[in-house]
C-alpha cells in the first residue's frame, strides 16, 4: 500500500527530472553517461524512498542522491583513466604554450622587487618547500606563504599587461594571443 507522501514524492520527482538532467550535464560531459546517472539516481530514490524521514526536504534529499551517483561515476576506474588521459593531453599542450612564454617571464622576474623575485625563484623555479624558504628568509610559514602569493600576484599583473592568454575554467593555459611585451622588453624573442 502506498501512502499519500509516496505518491506526492513521485509526482515531485518527475517534475524535477529536467532540472536533475541539467544538474548532471553540468558535471558530466557525455550525454549517455549523464542519462545513466539519472536512471541510477531514480532507481536509488525508489529503493530508499521509505527511508526519507522529512518529506519537506524531499528535493534536497533527491539532489544528495544524484550528487552521490555523480561521485560514484567518477570513482569508476574507467572514468578515472579517461580523466587522466585527457588531463595528460591538455597538460602537454599547456606545457608547449608555457615554453613560448618562458622568455617573457625570465625578463619580467628581475623587474620585481628583490624580496618578491627571491620568493618566486626559490619556490617556483627551484621548487623549494615553503618551510625551507621561510627558514632561509627568517620568516614564519604564514608570512612566507603571503610573500609568495603577493609575488605571484605582482608577476601575474605584469604578465597580463604584457601577454594576453586564454585559460579554461580550471585555469589552465589554452591559447596565447597578441603580446605587447611592455614588461619583457624589446630584446625579448617571445613576440
Amino acid at each position: 500500500m502506498t501512502n499519500s507522501h509516496d505518491v506526492q514524492s513521485e509526482a515531485v520527482l518527475s517534475s524535477l527530472a529536467d532540472r536533475l538532467c541539467a544538474f548532471i550535464r553540468k558535471r558530466v560531459a557525455n550525454q549517455a553517461d549523464a542519462d545513466d546517472i539519472l536512471q541510477d539516481s531514480f532507481q536509488a530514490m525508489q529503493q530508499r524512498l521509505e527511508t526519507l524521514q522529512n518529506h519537506d526536504r524531499f528535493e534536497a534529499w533527491v539532489y544528495q542522491i544524484v550528487r552521490h551517483k555523480i561521485i560514484d561515476y567518477y570513482r569508476k576506474p574507467k572514468r578515472n583513466q579517461e580523466s587522466i588521459d585527457l588531463h595528460e593531453e591538455s597538460a602537454g599542450e599547456e606545457q608547449e604554450l608555457i615554453k613560448e612564454l618562458v622568455p617573457c617571464l625570465e625578463n619580467m622576474l628581475p623587474k620585481l622587487p628583490e624580496a618578491d623575485r627571491i620568493a618566486l625563484e626559490q619556490i617556483d623555479i627551484q621548487q623549494r618547500g615553503i618551510k625551507a624558504f621561510a627558514d632561509a628568509q627568517s620568516l614564519s610559514e604564514s608570512a612566507a606563504k603571503s610573500r609568495v602569493q603577493r609575488a605571484r600576484k605582482k608577476m601575474r599583473t605584469m604578465f597580463q599587461e604584457c601577454c594576453q592568454v586564454t585559460t579554461n575554467s580550471s585555469g589552465s593555459l589554452t591559447a596565447i594571443h597578441e603580446r605587447s611585451c611592455t614588461h619583457c622588453g624589446p630584446d625579448c624573442q617571445c613576440c
